[in-house]
């Protein structure tokens, strides 16, 4: 009987042991992800010299939003983790389109929030490159709706050239981060 006893009890300390890695092994292969679609308020500027002039719009149709990034869950008790991806948005009214071209993101899992900040790319209307906006392209995206709220985006990038930003609660689409 103490011979059966003991084969139980290391079998299942055994059994535990397994269910212990495994269970840590798959929690540091998980991925965060931010990920969003959406037409969202906001404002763009392009600056020209005469004759064109600056070519504005407030409001409007509004920004075209997307994003993806995701980054490996190293320690799944650690508050952020450091996400990579794309960026773009785009302001249909004048035409200004901008791309992240890279810089550093983070990603708050718990607080369902992501923030990015580094160098985008901005073009105009034809397609032409008006200017970089290194360490002024920035943005923050809240999934609030998993809290019975609603999702809030603050994106901006400024240029000599002009300036395209997206702000506030998103009009259609959505946001998923976790």
């Amino acid at each position: 009987m103490l011979k059966k006893s003991r084969m139980t009890f290391t079998l299942m300390v055994v059994s535990l042991g397994v269910a212990l890695f495994t269970s840590d092994t798959r929690a540091q292969n998980q991925t965060a992800t931010a990920k969003g679609s959406i037409t969202v308020n906001g404002e763009s500027c392009q600056f020209a010299p005469p004759p064109t002039g600056q070519i504005c719009s407030i409001g409007g149709s509004g920004a075209k939003v997307s994003f993806t990034f995701t980054g490996d869950v190293i320690d799944p008790n650690a508050p952020s983790f450091a996400v990579q991806g794309s960026f773009s948005m785009v302001y249909p009214d004048t035409g200004l389109k901008t791309v992240f071209l890279g810089g550093t993101a983070v990603l708050f899992p718990n607080l369902h929030r992501f923030t990015f900040q580094g160098t985008c790319e901005t073009t105009n209307a034809a397609g032409v490159v008006i200017g970089f906006g290194t360490g002024t392209c920035n943005g923050s995206a809240a999934d609030n709706t998993s809290n019975g709220a609603v999702d809030n985006v603050s994106f901006q990038v400024f240029t000599p050239q002009g300036f395209i930003e997206a702000f506030g609660e998103p009009s259609s689409g959505n946001i998923n981060i976790e």
